[in-house]
């Protein structure tokens, strides 16, 4: 019922069913004579009584086309509402994809010029000498007479980091955490698979180890959450991760 008064037709039927029945009681109606009707009481009297079920029928079409009009307000006003909602959408997310690229920018400049103090080189090839000492400095641990593999590791793995990479290595990891939790505060809104995809392109296989060693040693809160819920590691060579014949590292990471 709502679609069919909603209909730009229902007053156009209304107003000429009105005049159908006037035409037809104009000239069926033996006793009507126009020079009857007047002004006056009688007169007016005389119309309503002759005329009474098209006035009716009219009366009655009135306030339906009063319905009519609200819908179309209230339709109106809902179109408009969900435009502005579907902007305000649009502008947020477009701000929030914004601050990911910038954020990933300002990341990608800091690894450009990336140093570590025990490696010649700079930029993000530096990361496959600094993986090459640190599998040295891991096998030189005795992991045979360990108790705590993964407190083993991250002490071990805490002091490479102090002795070969520097405070640098640490702004690194906060980079990398500050752009996870701008996408899991907002995943709810922006294509976050596309997103995500963007950001594991830029990291490389030695990056993607520092990373699975940097989150299962625990040293900033909620890395290691973030790392598998976006499944950061995805590409990740497993072979390549640091192991002994107790202790692997990759197990470490997606069982732990």
């Amino acid at each position: 019922m709502i679609n069919l008064i909603k209909k730009w037709w229902f007053p156009v039927i209304w107003l000429s069913i009105n005049i159908f029945l006037y035409v037809t009681i104009l000239f069926t109606n033996d006793t009507i004579v126009l020079w009857h009707i007047s002004l006056s009481y009688k007169g007016i009297n005389h119309f309503v009584e002759v005329f009474k079920i098209p006035l009716y029928f009219f009366a009655a079409g009135i306030p339906i086309y009063g319905i009519i009009l609200t819908i179309k307000r209230i339709d109106q006003s809902e179109r408009q509402l969900n435009e502005f909602r579907n902007q305000n959408q649009q502008t947020k997310k477009s701000i929030i994809e914004q601050a990911f690229f910038k954020l990933l920018e300002s990341h990608t400049s800091f690894v450009e010029s990336l140093v570590f103090p025990s490696i010649t080189g700079q930029g993000r090839n530096i990361f496959n000498q600094f993986h090459a000492n640190f599998t040295g400095r891991f096998h030189k641990h005795d992991w045979e007479s360990s108790t705590d593999y993964i407190a083993d590791f991250k002490t071990v793995y805490l002091e490479y980091l102090h002795t070969s990479g520097g405070e640098t290595i640490y702004v690194y990891f906060n980079n990398l955490n500050n752009i996870l939790k701008h996408l899991d505060e907002n995943k709810l809104i922006v294509d976050i698979d596309s997103l995500i995809n963007i950001f594991r392109s830029q990291l490389s296989k030695y990056e993607l180890l520092f990373i699975m060693y940097h989150s299962i040693s625990n040293i900033i809160p909620g890395f290691l959450k973030l790392v598998r819920e976006f499944d950061v590691l995805k590409y990740i060579n497993i072979k390549e991760p640091v192991k002994t014949g107790k202790f692997d590292s990759f197990v470490i990471y997606k069982n732990n």
